[in-house]
């Protein structure tokens, strides 16, 4: 009787431990922005990431705005859905076992993720959002309507 107690409380241990390392993290650059507002200057920024994909300043140089722009995987955007995505691929793999299931393995399904960065005049970063990249409507080489 003791040992399956023992077996049974490993488990709930491992357990709490996975979902508090994997389930409670946010991505690495929320959580440096988030530790940089009102702190963080353009140069540390652009040591940590490199160089924005684009950078822009307003008239009087008042404020600048800063983008980057990356690939992310559904478990970098939302850790939290992990588990609901771990429950439909155990799925997945059992049906396969019965022969039920799905040809081929499954690949993370990318999306692209801009960040568009504040800064005050001083450099510092003042604001940060996330939000999904939206593509051009037009091309370049698209004809243009009257």
């Amino acid at each position: 009787m003791r040992r399956s107690h023992f077996a049974l409380a490993m488990i709930w241990i491992g357990l709490v431990l996975t979902v508090y390392t994997t389930g409670c993290s946010r991505p690495w650059r929320d959580q440096y922005f988030d530790k940089g507002l009102n702190k963080a200057t353009q140069a540390e920024v652009e040591q940590m990431l490199g160089p924005p994909h684009t950078a822009k300043t307003t008239f009087l140089d008042e404020e600048s705005v800063w983008t980057y722009r990356y690939a992310m995987t559904e478990d970098e955007i939302d850790p939290w859905g992990r588990f609901g995505r771990t429950a439909a691929s155990a799925k997945d793999t059992a049906a396969s076992v019965v022969g039920q299931g799905k040809d081929g393995g499954d690949h993370p399904r990318l999306h692209c993720m801009k960040y568009t960065l504040k800064f005050n005049k001083d450099k510092v970063l003042q604001d940060w959002k996330r939000h999904p990249c939206v593509p051009s409507t037009q091309t370049a080489n698209s004809p243009s309507s009257p």
